[in-house]
């Protein structure tokens, strides 16, 4: 990994919708194993948006 960005759902988000990826223990930080950063979207999340259709 060459480059994070420390913009993360405790810089004052009410909900972290994310899935895997990076997974926060106090100030460190634990990153998956898996292919690219390894997160997903939780689809829950996804359908309690609100939505607009043009």
């Amino acid at each position: 990994m060459k480059f994070y960005d420390l913009d993360t759902c405790m810089v004052g988000h009410l909900e972290d919708p994310v899935v895997g990826g990076i997974q926060y223990k106090g100030y460190h930080i634990h990153l998956s194993d898996l292919p690219g950063i390894g997160a997903d979207i939780n689809q829950e999340f996804l359908d309690s948006c609100e939505r607009w259709v043009i």
